[in-house]
């Protein structure tokens, strides 16, 4: 009976944390401006693999991303970051696509 509590404890370890872990397996999707008004602020409150749209327009900041992150505008002719010194800094991750999401 003693083994069959242990097994079931295993058992019931393994599914309540597998249901975690895949509860995280979908990347959000976090919208500019309409989730965020910054890109930056994105950023700071994505989740490594999540994606984030920025939409048309002009957005004067500069931007710090040090999460893996997926930033997608809505073209280069449409989606301009206008900072001061180095405009956007990636810490070797994440990827970057000026194309349409």
């Amino acid at each position: 009976m003693r083994r069959f509590f242990k097994g079931l404890l295993a058992v019931s370890i393994f599914v309540l944390g597998f249901g975690f872990w895949q509860g995280r397996l979908e990347a959000a999707v976090i919208n500019v401006p309409d989730s965020y008004s910054t890109i930056q602020a994105a950023v700071n409150a994505a989740n490594p693999g999540d994606m984030i749209l920025v939409a048309s327009g002009t957005y004067n900041e500069s931007i710090n991303c040090t999460r893996a992150v997926n930033l997608v505008g809505a073209g280069s002719g449409s989606t301009t970051i206008a900072g001061s010194g180095r405009v956007v800094v990636f810490g070797g991750i994440g990827n970057v696509d000026a194309g349409s999401a």
